[in-house]
């Protein structure tokens, strides 16, 4: 076809265009038959605050807590937390009645509860839910 084109005298812009249709139509069907991601990085990161979240009152404060060090500007593990547990307002340290753990090593758990006279009260994918108080 594109010989015919060629022998009637069809300019060169012309086939050249065709050209660039046809290989960007190419681009764009591997781009949709391309695998999509079973989710985002997002979404698999707030996932173990959503499932503390029945354990958490509808409305007010929580502390959170980490020895887990971040690997992004800033405190990208309490974004994440306050992002996931809107409307509760989530604040770094271990001062409120309600503390959120997130700790890479267990022994920070205890040595906490112990400082802080806190006491497990949940622990569930990777998160740890301490209470102000008394068994």
């Amino acid at each position: 076809m594109v010989r015919r084109w060629i022998q009637r005298g069809t300019p060169a812009p012309v086939a050249l265009l065709l050209c660039l249709a046809l290989a960007s139509c190419y681009v764009q069907l591997r781009r949709a038959l391309r695998p999509v991601p079973d989710a985002d990085p997002v979404s698999l990161a707030i996932a173990p605050f959503e499932d503390l979240k029945p354990d958490l009152p509808a409305r007010g404060e929580v502390c959170y807590f980490s020895d887990v060090a971040s690997q992004q500007p800033g405190d990208a593990l309490l974004f994440l937390a306050q992002y996931s547990l809107a409307p509760l307002l989530v604040k770094s340290g271990a001062d409120c009645d309600l503390v959120i753990g997130n700790f890479a090593n267990p022994a920070s758990a205890l040595a906490l509860t112990q400082q802080r006279g806190l006491r497990i009260r949940r622990s569930q994918g990777g998160l740890t839910l301490l209470q102000r108080g008394k068994p």
